[in-house]
């Protein structure tokens, strides 16, 4: 048989035995954990799953068996690499003579399918010798204080020789490529397919979502213990403190570590921005990670909701608005947020507070609604169509509800906030028989401001969910309900290091946030506000880049712009065909602004070039026709082949030279800053 009919043949049975489960499954499915189950814990996004952060342990290098591994990788594979090491089993290396290493025993399925699959190969005739091979190893990534994958009993190399490390992103491997798809197929992330280092030796295990019928394993109990909520133990200033009125946030886990982040939702002129503060980052301006939706579906909702709607353990975005019944505008999150889906459901018009949390186990989330009389019901199935749960709120019908799980069973508590600002209080409930019923009352604390979000996540790792609210000051406040993990409650998902070049500004004046400290500023905005730049950071576009070098073809399209030129009727050049600015550059060529990079033959423009000061000066002169003079004005340009044009361009004050304050040269060689550009277009064309 050919590989891909042996590869077809695995999937066929596989895929059988996942039918077979789930047509095994009750038709009434008891509610399950909806705060901590993950099932995919890629090491790489570029693996087809989304990436997960390991947490970040106290120290580098090797770790003690007792420092506690915290957030979601605890919960599954151990809170203590001691307590890794007792789910620890061998594991033969097929091909390698007998060598053992010891994996964990959640995924010994995955390399069980391993060995299967290269016992078929090896059948065929084809085999991979092992020579070398190490797998767990209580440590941290190498020079980092990340927990390495080793350290879980979940990654493997092989052949480290053969196959290194390459932090340059260049591959060198041995591995033939028939090995190296068996560990795909089989559920695990090749180093070789990371991005940008590569890794070859590698392999991790993605999570039972990635090995089809490995089993599901379950969260294990917190590593605390269980205490009434007090006072604020996290309290984080977040970038949006100044622009919170621009926003509908929510908080949750947008990065893959499990710890909480605060996502924005806001008006673009071409659509919608989510601006996400993230909390491995401090929640500061360097944290800021962003997505652009096209259009305008998802803004001025009723509820914004960051939930898992497709089941693979990214949160969507859930933009819901009321009516009978709710509608909903969903971004499924992908490499972005896009896939933008209409759905209607099946909640009715009196819903007042609504969370996202899976209470029927099929991993999605399901939808908690309460309405005004305060009955609260969840909804579930295909666009939430299905009533799974109805009950009734004891105090009525709260302003916000949270849902999450706080004493590690099978069922997530509710937590129901009631006002917002000073007496503020939430209320903790939990499903008694067929009651839900107060656990707990906490006063919120309001040093700062009203609340705007509530959300419950486990903040501290130690796997019970604590209250979050983001409040109008734009700070996270957190409330633990547990004893403390033997660690700073946000030590395990806040780099060390939260510096960066280029700290994204929400708040600035003008149309970009980089050019306040540039000399040619005023220039800048000028050819922004005539509609001759859109900016360098598409389809953001909040940034100039004023330093960066202006490109021959950026200088076409500025120019093709500012003298408003008709349509190209023809291709003027061989090698701008498909570019971005084709069209730019086709009209000044028309214009005669330009004749080509190539002489005599000009069929080339060269449009990714950098454009030089001298050669700027001959568009401008040929786009407004100056005149010629006799003055020369810089001591640089003599019998350079443009002198004449640069000349043109003085006479014409656009432009003093590149020395001031004597500004006897010209610099006709240097390229050209888009800054620059700027002020050249605004003498040109004031």
């Amino acid at each position: 048989m050919s590989d891909g009919g042996r590869a077809w043949s695995g999937r066929i049975a596989r895929g059988a035995l996942l039918l077979a489960v789930f047509l095994a499954l009750p038709a009434t499915a008891e509610a399950s954990d909806t705060s901590t189950r993950w099932e995919s814990f890629s090491e790489a996004a570029s693996c087809g799953e989304p990436f997960t952060r390991t947490p970040i342990m106290s120290k580098t290098g090797a770790i003690s068996g007792s420092e506690p591994i915290l957030g979601p990788f605890g919960t599954y594979f151990g809170r203590t690499t001691g307590q890794v090491r007792t789910e620890l089993v061998y594991w033969t290396v097929p091909s390698s003579g007998g060598l053992r290493v010891q994996v964990h025993r959640a995924a010994l399925p995955a390399f069980q399918q391993v060995a299967a699959e290269l016992a078929e190969e090896a059948v065929a005739g084809r085999v991979y010798p092992v020579t070398r091979v190490s797998s767990f190893f209580g440590r941290t990534i190498s020079g980092s204080h990340q927990l390495s994958r080793h350290a879980l009993g979940t990654a493997i190399d092989i052949n480290y020789p053969q196959n290194p490390y390459r932090g340059d992103g260049r591959l060198i491997t041995n591995m033939p490529d028939w090995f190296v798809q068996v560990w795909r197929d089989a559920g695990f992330c090749w180093g070789g397919d990371w991005v940008n280092a590569k890794d070859p030796m590698h392999f991790s295990w993605i999570g039972p979502r990635a090995t089809p019928g490995s089993g599901v394993f379950g969260p294990r109990p917190p590593s605390t213990a269980s205490r009434p909520y007090g006072g604020v133990t996290g309290n984080h200033p977040t970038v949006f403190a100044p622009v919170v009125e621009r926003y509908a946030f929510a908080i949750a886990d947008a990065t893959g570590s499990g710890a909480p982040d605060v996502l924005g939702v806001r008006s673009h002129p071409t659509g919608a921005v989510i601006d996400i503060a993230t909390g491995a980052r401090t929640y500061a301006a360097c944290s800021i990670q962003r997505w652009h939706l096209p259009g305008s579906s998802v803004l001025g909702a009723d509820h914004t909701l960051f939930i898992d709607f497709d089941g693979d353990s990214r949160q969507d975005l859930v933009a819901l608005f009321a009516g009978t019944p709710f509608t909903a505008q969903i971004a499924t999150r992908r490499s972005g947020f896009d896939d933008l889906t209409a759905v209607t459901t099946a909640l009715p018009g009196d819903v007042v507070a609504l969370a996202g949390a899976d209470f029927d186990g099929d991993h999605r989330a399901d939808l908690w609604a309460v309405s005004d009389d305060g009955t609260l019901r969840v909804y579930g199935g295909e666009n939430w169509s299905i009533l799974l749960h109805t009950g009734a709120i004891p105090s009525g019908a709260p302003s916000q509800i949270a849902v999450a799980d706080r004493d590690g069973g099978n069922l997530p508590e509710v937590f129901a906030l009631y006002g917002a600002g000073p007496g503020a209080r939430t209320e903790v409930l939990r499903l008694t028989g067929d009651s839900w019923m107060v656990e707990q009352v906490l006063t919120n604390s309001l040093p700062t401001g009203d609340i705007l979000t509530l959300a419950a996540g486990d903040y501290d790792g130690g796997g019970r969910a604590d209250i979050q609210t983001l409040d109008s000051s734009g700070r996270l406040l957190v409330y633990l309900g547990n004893t403390a993990t033997g660690r700073p409650a946000s030590a395990w998902f806040t780099f060390r290091n939260t510096d960066c070049d280029d700290p994204v500004k929400l708040v600035f004046e003008g149309r970009f946030y980089d050019d306040e400290t540039s000399v040619h500023r005023n220039g800048i905005e000028a050819i922004a506000a005539a509609g001759i730049t859109v900016g360098c950071n598409p389809p953001f576009n909040d940034r100039f880049c004023p330093e960066g070098v202006l490109t021959r073809a950026q200088a076409a399209t500025f120019l093709a712009r500012a003298l408003v030129l008709s349509e190209p009727v023809s291709d003027n050049f061989i090698d701008d065909n498909g570019h971005d600015l084709e069209g730019g550059i086709d009209r000044v060529a028309e214009a005669g602004i330009t004749m080509g990079c190539n002489p005599p033959t000009n069929t080339r423009f060269c449009p990714d070039r950098r454009m030089t000061r001298a050669e700027f000066a001959t568009f401008i002169v040929r786009a407004l026709a100056l005149p010629a003079t006799s003055t020369d004005y810089f001591v640089d340009d003599n019998g350079h082949v443009l002198e004449g044009a640069i000349n043109r361009l003085a006479e014409a004050g656009i432009t003093t030279g590149c020395n001031p304050p004597r500004n006897d040269r010209f610099c006709p060689q240097d390229p050209l800053t888009r800054a620059e550009t700027a002020t050249f277009m605004t003498r040109a064309f004031d």
